[in-house]
């Protein structure tokens, strides 16, 4: 029982990636300014009980084991019952895909 009622006021997890192409870019600069956007100054789902609700940190994620795939990840939200009774905690990645493809044709893109 106790298990029970500890699992249900843990704040859920999701994770949000943002992917695109466009522009020479600084690592991390697209997803900072999208996580500042949506979470940072959104009042309405930061009111959490902690000194610095808007708070996010930028780290290494653990599961791949690189040091280069980086998350921004945040504080827990206010409730949004009834997905996440206890708030929701969320990581944000950035896949910039332009690179992977520099020098491919139309063709080679479009082929199954």
């Amino acid at each position: 029982m106790t298990d029970q009622i500890a699992a249900s006021t843990k704040a859920g997890m999701q994770a949000v990636v943002v992917i695109h192409g466009m522009g020479e870019q600084i690592p991390m600069d697209t997803i900072k300014g999208f996580v500042h956007a949506v979470w940072q100054t959104d009042d309405s789902i930061t009111p959490n009980r902690f000194p610095h609700p808007t708070e996010v940190w930028s780290r290494p994620d653990g599961r791949t084991g690189s040091l280069e795939l980086r998350r921004i990840t945040t504080r827990e939200s206010v409730p949004s019952a009834p997905e996440f009774p206890a708030g929701v905690r969320t990581d944000f990645y950035e896949l910039y895909w332009a690179d992977l493809t520099a020098g491919a044709t139309w063709a080679s893109l479009t082929s199954g």
